[in-house]
Order: C-alpha cells, then sequence, then structure tokens
C-alpha cells in the first residue's frame, strides 16, 4: 500500500494556494443560473471524487492518476466554492455555501493525511456530509430559477456524481472497509444512476446530439454492470472500474453542459436580452429611419 508522501502535502497546498490567488484577484464573469447550477453540482461530484481518489491511492489502483486526481479536485473544490459564495442570488444560499464551507474544512484537511483505512473511513463519512450540504445548495439555487431546463442540468450533474460515488464505494469494498453503510450505499447508487439515466432519456427538451449522447451513456452503463457485478463472487476489477467510471464521468460531464446551455439559452431569450428591431437613429441625419445603408 502506497501512502502519500510529504511533498504530496507540500503540493496540494500549493494548488489551494494558487486557485485562492487567482480566484480572489480575477475578475469572474456573471454566471447564468445553468452555469451556476451546473457548478454547484460539480461540487457534488467533486466530493465524492475526491473521496474515490484517496482510496485508489490506498489500494495502489492507477496510483498517478488517482494522485492527480485528489490534487486537481482539492484545488478546484476550493476555487469554485468562492465563485459560488461571490455569485450567490440570495441570502438562503449564501448561508448554505457557508455551511459547505465549515463541512469542506474538515475535509480537506482529512483528505491531505496519510493513507491508511482508518483515515479512509473518516474521509467517507466526511463525504457523505459534504456531499449532502452540497446538494443542499444545488437544491436551492435551482429552485429559485424556477426552470425545467435547470432541473436537467441538475439531474444530470448529479449522474456526474453518482459515476464517481459508485467508484468511491467500490474502492472502500475492495480496500475491505465492507461494513453494511457501504454495501447500502453502493447499492442505493447503482439504482439511483439507473433511474436518473432514464428520467435524462426521457426528456422533451433533448436534442438530436444530446439523445445520442445519452445514448452512448446507456451503452456505456450496461457494460460497466458486468463488472461490478462480479463483486458478489469476491471478483475484483479495480483497474477496470476506475476506467470507467471515470469515463462515465467525461460523458456526463459533457452532457451536463449541453444542459447547461439550453438552460443560459432560454434564461437569455426570457431575459429580453434578444435582438432588437429597432432603427439607430442618429441626430441631424434625415435617412435614420431607412433599413438600408
Amino acid at each position: 500500500m502506497k501512502t502519500l508522501p510529504g511533498k504530496t502535502i507540500t503540493l496540494s497546498l500549493a494548488l489551494f494556494l494558487w486557485s485562492t490567488l487567482f480566484s480572489t484577484v480575477g475578475v469572474s464573469e456573471p454566471m447564468s443560473d445553468g452555469d451556476a447550477i451546473n457548478k454547484a453540482g460539480r461540487q457534488r461530484m467533486l466530493s465524492q471524487r475526491i473521496t474515490k481518489a484517496y482510496l485508489q491511492i490506498a489500494n495502489d489502483i492507477d496510483y498517478v492518476r488517482s494522485k492527480k486526481q485528489l490534487d486537481q479536485g482539492l484545488a478546484l473544490f476550493e476555487e469554485q466554492l468562492m465563485e459560488l459564495q461571490d455569485g450567490a442570488p440570495t441570502q438562503e444560499i449564501t448561508q448554505q455555501l457557508n455551511a459547505v464551507e465549515a463541512i469542506w474544512n474538515d475535509f480537506r484537511k482529512i483528505a491531505l493525511m496519510r493513507s491508511s483505512k482508518s483515515n479512509a473511513i473518516k474521509l467517507i463519512k466526511k463525504s457523505d456530509s459534504l456531499l449532502a450540504a452540497s446538494h443542499e445548495a444545488v437544491t436551492l439555487w435551482e429552485a429559485s430559477t424556477k426552470s425545467n431546463s435547470n432541473k436537467m442540468v441538475n439531474i444530470a450533474g448529479r449522474q456526474r456524481m453518482l459515476s464517481q460515488r459508485i467508484g468511491k464505494f467500490y474502492a472502500a469494498h475492495y480496500f475491505g472497509i465492507k461494513t453494511d453503510d457501504i454495501v447500502n450505499g453502493l447499492n442505493q447508487a447503482l439504482v439511483d444512476y439507473e433511474k436518473g439515466l432514464k428520467l435524462l432519456s426521457s426528456s422533451d427538451i433533448n436534442h438530436e446530439e444530446l439523445q445520442s449522447a445519452l445514448k452512448k451513456v446507456s451503452n456505456q452503463w450496461e457494460y460497466s454492470k458486468q463488472g461490478l457485478s462480479q463483486i458478489n463472487q469476491g471478483n475484483y476489477v479495480p483497474h477496470v472500474i476506475s476506467v470507467t467510471t471515470e469515463s462515465m464521468l467525461k460523458r456526463m460531464n459533457k452532457i451536463t453542459g449541453m444542459y447547461s446551455d439550453i438552460s443560459s439559452d432560454v434564461q437569455y431569450s426570457k431575459s429580453g436580452s434578444g435582438q432588437s428591431t429597432k432603427k439607430i437613429n442618429i441626430p441631424g441625419l434625415a435617412s435614420t429611419t431607412s433599413s438600408e445603408f
């Protein structure tokens, strides 16, 4: 089993300082509702992805890639949390994001500790708390918009999270953490992922490209279930599940972006910011009412 060397912590802290510096001094662009829900939903995913990466490091599964995922996930969560706090549209959402931050501070400390079974158990528990708090922030943000397209952004974003949650519980089971909480958590994540995929596939706002992308995810999901099912016979394929859940994440991230684009288009249209039919009137020119130049 590999442990996180001392310079791992130094590197992670450097990434935090880097992301904090540039997020603070940079001028952030206003987020559309779809973009904000997409980003807030990504925080849910990162809570599970960081934990999955930690467990994979402890299990020596794709060590180099898992180490990179851990460091990048920690930096990205920190950066996005500040962006969301800056752009929160209501006091209720601000308060919820502050609650997320409090849990995040504890979670981050554990994620930077050396890998061990006892630390892994602590991180798994804290990741569930961070997930719940982050999910509440997404729910509040979605409710503030009252848009069906934003609902689909939320659901698609949740699929990203579930792909990593499945990977987290699988890695924990492989690590020898086979408690009822782990088994029940994995079972529920599998059920939720399948339900979510069916819900997305039946949405009436799907365009042809989106429907095609969802079909590819469905096909991949059927393949993934074959590998996951071997766990009941004591047969583990950790490298396969690592690669598969990563591919599921990438595909669902693209799909979430498509729903976010649809949401942004709807918001733009409703805001009255479309093209104006009015003429440009230039003082002193008699021809200003003409549409020809």
